[in-house]
């Protein structure tokens, strides 16, 4: 039973701590961040949705664990809600980066990583009934 509880904690900790990542790697100056290749110029698209994609899966794991029904059974909305406005705080963070600026294609991305995490967490609820 005591893990039970635990697991709530944890995968709210678990968010937090990719909520910190994320700020993070947004703080890194224009300077810091090394160059793109050219054959490459859509990596940095690639990177955000990676990151949100991950950021998506943690969050839903957050709310569906927790304690409070009232979250629990909207654990879909609040992950899609919560990582799109993380997602517009944290180019709102980068316009006051020096080298770096905000960036609305981003924001679309990070929604759509979004979206696709929960996309394949329904996906595996469907194909894999709780109990």
């Amino acid at each position: 039973m005591k893990e039970r509880r635990f697991l709530p904690v944890l995968f709210a900790l678990l968010a937090l701590i990719y909520a910190i990542v994320i700020f993070s790697l947004s703080s890194l100056s224009g300077e810091d961040i090394p160059a793109l290749p050219p054959e490459a110029p859509q990596a940095d698209k690639l990177a955000h949705f990676a990151l949100y994609a991950g950021f998506g899966v943690v969050l839903n794991l957050a709310f569906s664990q927790t304690s409070l029904e009232k979250i629990r059974e909207r654990a879909i909305p609040l992950t899609i809600i919560v990582g799109t406005v993380y997602g517009v705080t944290d180019e709102l963070h980068q316009h006051f980066v020096p080298g770096r600026s905000m960036d609305i294609v981003d924001v679309l991305v990070d929604f759509l990583a979004i979206l696709a995490a929960v996309g394949v967490i329904l996906l595996i609820k469907k194909i894999r009934p709780s109990k």
